[in-house]
């Protein structure tokens, strides 16, 4: 029994058992943004993948309420990996985090990417993530505190 893993057992109706995928190939990013989650939201669980091919093995494997990946990255691009998600955790939020704006490209289709953000804009995360997961359903009830209901 590995005591550190996370008890997948019972339902997630927790702030404090959220858990966050980041998926970005940008070390500093991806350290940068992990740091300012868990300094806002000390409860919730952030996992980190440097490459969307990680982040793909990660979703396989575990359950996420929210996936935050880089638009662009060598192996698959942010919108691969949330087109993945859609497929291994399709309850979960998906986002991207990106460098550029999302208006200066093609719209990605609203059922793979919910929410588009600059890298910029990063500070607005936590809301973006909140309001998102408390407009989609009872899965999880955001609460500001660890044990909140």
């Amino acid at each position: 029994m590995n005591l550190l893993a996370p008890d997948r057992s019972q339902p997630r109706t927790v702030a404090a058992l959220l858990r966050v995928l980041l998926v970005d190939d940008d070390l500093a990013v991806l350290r940068s943004v992990r740091r300012m989650l868990v300094a806002r939201r000390p409860h919730w669980e952030v996992i980190t993948a440097p490459s969307g091919t990680e982040g793909v093995r990660l979703l396989r494997e575990g359950d996420f309420d929210a996936i935050v990946s880089d638009f662009e990255m060598p192996d698959l691009d942010g919108i691969e990996v949330l087109e993945r998600a859609r497929l291994f955790a399709p309850r979960a939020i998906r986002m991207i985090l990106s460098g550029r704006p999302h208006d200066s490209g093609p719209r990605p289709p609203v059922d793979i990417v919910q929410a588009w953000l600059t890298k910029s804009s990063v500070e607005e995360l936590v809301t973006i993530i909140e309001s998102l997961l408390s407009s989609s359903g009872p899965r999880v009830r955001v609460g500001s505190e660890p044990g909140q209901l």
